[in-house]
């Protein structure tokens, strides 16, 4: 019987933390965020697994990082968020680093592919990269983050501390 309310305990536990990932909550300011730390943190993500982490961190970003790098498939990495509560305007950041020839980190919305935002990750060192433009996703729609490093020509790069911000 301790063994059943033992594992109870930890499934509700594991789903508390994977909800509070995301919050769509329309007041919050973090809509997303994610360091990359865990198995738990790949939920929702395709083109990646625990095989993409890798120790090399920014100063604040934990234990891993997540490798990106691929062919001429793109993306290389992708995560949609579920329809958003309240539409409104958001922004997008990360900590990158250039290993080799960079690469970039894409929001955008389901609604509107055509506009989004792009993070360019060109520096060998790791640096904050922040959006200086914002994008409008309406309500019911959802947030896209895509990741791509290479295409014909090899490339890649790591990802930490992704985030995306509300900002109206």
């Amino acid at each position: 019987m301790n063994k059943k309310i033992t594992l109870l305990f930890l499934i509700l536990l594991s789903f508390y933390l994977f909800c509070q990932r995301v919050s769509l909550s329309p007041e919050g300011k973090i809509f997303y965020f994610n360091s990359f730390e865990t198995i738990a943190d790949l939920a929702g993500w395709k083109g990646i697994n625990i095989a993409n982490f890798r120790d090399d961190v920014p100063e604040g970003g934990g234990k891993n990082s997540v490798y990106i790098s691929g062919g001429c498939v793109v993306p290389h990495a992708s995560w949609q968020s579920a329809g958003i509560t309240k539409g409104g305007y958001f922004k997008l950041s990360c900590r990158g680093k250039n290993l080799m020839r960079g690469g970039g980190v894409v929001l955008k919305t389901s609604s509107d592919e055509q506009h989004s935002i792009y993070i360019s990750v060109a520096d060998s060192t790791w640096k904050l990269y922040r959006s200086s433009q914002k994008i409008f996703c309406p309500e019911g729609e959802k947030l896209i983050i895509e990741m791509n490093a290479g295409d014909f020509v090899a490339s890649a790069m790591l990802v930490d501390l992704l985030k995306i911000e509300r900002v109206d």
